[in-house]
């Protein structure tokens, strides 16, 4: 009966730790806080179409809850609120250089921003969702340049 006993709780344990969750913010390794996500699609547009000078990139910095990036042209920071699968940012602040190239592609990274209200990590890639689930813009986790 011991040895039962003790192959159940093997087995259970193995279970156990095979049947735990990664938590929601994290894929594959792939931290959503403090990775350099570049920017790969505004919609359904690849990245190369809007002609963006930059890397249009953020970066989530989880202690003080502030996005750091660009937007292809200019440099941004702000805020957002993570709760659950729900991204949301607050106002952003931009740097005001005129580019010669891509500035109405900048002003559509800004507002797939603002529009955000949630998130999906898959694997290295991190899609921001409007209300409704579809996607805004899809990132591809990165090193900084």
């Amino acid at each position: 009966m011991n040895r039962y006993a003790a192959c159940l709780l093997v087995t259970l344990t193995a279970l156990t730790t095979a049947c735990q969750t990664v938590p929601a913010n994290v894929a594959e390794g792939v931290p959503l806080e403090g990775t350099h996500w570049r920017l790969t699609h505004l919609g359904e547009r690849p990245v190369a179409e809007l002609s963006l000078p930059r890397e249009a990139h953020i970066v989530l910095l989880a202690g003080d809850r502030r996005v750091t990036g660009s937007g292809g042209c200019n440099r941004l920071i702000g805020d957002y609120r993570l709760s659950g699968r729900q991204l949301n940012f607050g106002a952003l602040i931009s740097t005001r250089m005129a580019c010669t190239t891509g500035m109405a592609g900048e002003l559509a990274v800004f507002a797939a921003l603002e529009r955000s209200q949630g998130y999906a990590l898959i694997g290295s890639q991190l899609d921001l969702t409007d209300a409704e689930g579809r996607r805004l813009a899809r990132f591809e986790a990165g090193t900084q340049p």
